[in-house]
């Protein structure tokens, strides 16, 4: 609108007039465009979350301890201990299902280095658990660990 003058840039949507930035005169290196973003848009079916059909009749206990083991918060724990989890989890026991929760209490970071080959584990984290999970982790191939 050229009654504001320079320096000035009003939204026609909310009728709101504010000072010009860099970003809106154009020609800046890295804005990101409407149009740029549009190459980058998430698709309309994402991947299925395997979740719902692993935890169909099974107790809360189970369902609960299956959802940490496929969202631990990285992606590469998710498919270690969540691979190894969902197939498991309606045949354990309950000292089972109690050294696994405590295996999930351990930071992901660790997890992930021990689970990876990447860190010898502690005698301290040693257990059972953690072994049977990584011998699964080593058996499984690597084209099956993706979602």
């Amino acid at each position: 609108d050229s009654r504001l003058g320079t320096g000035w840039v009003w939204l026609a949507k909310t009728g709101v007039v504010f000072p010009e930035r860099r970003a809106d005169i154009g020609g800046v290196r890295g804005y990101m465009t409407a149009r740029a973003m549009e190459q980058n848009a998430i698709p309309p079916d994402p991947l299925p979350d395997p979740l719902p059909e692993a935890a169909a009749g099974l107790d809360p206990r189970r369902r609960r301890i299956l959802f940490r083991a496929t969202h631990r918060g990285t992606h590469e724990t998710d498919l270690l201990i969540g691979g190894f989890v969902g197939p498991r989890i309606a045949g354990f026991s309950a000292d089972e299902l109690d050294s696994l929760e405590e295996l999930m209490e351990l930071p992901d970071v660790d997890l992930a280095d021990w689970l990876m080959g990447r860190r010898e584990i502690p005698p301290e984290c040693d257990t059972p658990m953690l072994r049977a999970v990584l011998e699964a982790a080593r058996s499984r191939p690597f084209r099956d660990m993706t979602r």
